[in-house]
């Protein structure tokens, strides 16, 4: 069943995008202006040369992404996590429309633990704030899984940005239990070794 259109292309600041004109925040932010909260692209622009490697955690449809894949060039990669299947098939859209090469997108999300989650269904041919919803304690829904930044192997790492409430990097020694992985923080080998900067402020609202 197809539901009716709600996916429209923009060229924005950074290439084009596909974007859900529903979305409240982020796709009204492209229709209006052809870009989403550029302050902090700005700050990432401070941050990220080229050559780095950048995780980005609740990637949504990839305004950031798109943005980060741009700053570290071809000689760099993003790893970008997105645990909503239809917001997850926009973020591959966007990449492959602009033809960005550097980035591996996950259907996915962090955490202290590899375990999954249940992202829960939604309709997404009404308004609502895409980026703000809320993950675990469902139950009926889409099961996704959470794999731990660790896991990764990442050869270095030069920034983490989260719009995720359900994860968050801990720079403090790791506790003698880790939390479970909606904990809100999360220690790593990875992040005691690289040291990325951390950008953990949530702007949708997100809990992904």
């Amino acid at each position: 069943m197809v539901d009716a259109a709600f996916n429209i292309v923009r060229s924005c600041r950074y290439g084009q995008m596909v974007f859900n004109v529903n979305d409240q925040y982020v796709g009204r932010s492209l229709d209006l202006y052809g870009e989403y909260s550029e302050g902090e692209v700005a700050l990432f622009r401070q941050v990220v040369r080229p050559g780095d490697i950048d995780v980005d955690v609740g990637a949504n449809i990839g305004t950031h992404t798109v943005a980060f894949a741009r700053l570290t060039g071809p000689t760099g990669a993003v790893v970008a996590f997105e645990p909503q299947r239809v917001v997850f098939q926009t973020l591959c859209a966007n990449l492959a429309l602009n033809s960005i090469t550097n980035v591996i997108a996950q259907q996915a999300t962090l955490g202290a633990e590899p375990v999954h989650i249940v992202v829960p269904n939604i309709d997404y041919g009404k308004a609502n704030n895409f980026g703000g919803v809320a993950l675990g304690g469902f139950a009926r829904g889409e099961k996704v899984p959470v794999i731990t930044l660790d896991s990764l192997a990442l050869r270095a790492c030069r920034l983490i940005k989260s719009t995720s409430k359900a994860w968050r990097p801990r720079f403090s020694p790791a506790p003698t239990t880790p939390s479970a992985a909606a904990g809100p923080c999360c220690m790593s080998r990875t992040i005691a070794r690289r040291r990325p900067a951390p950008c953990c402020a949530p702007s949708t609202g997100s809990a992904t």
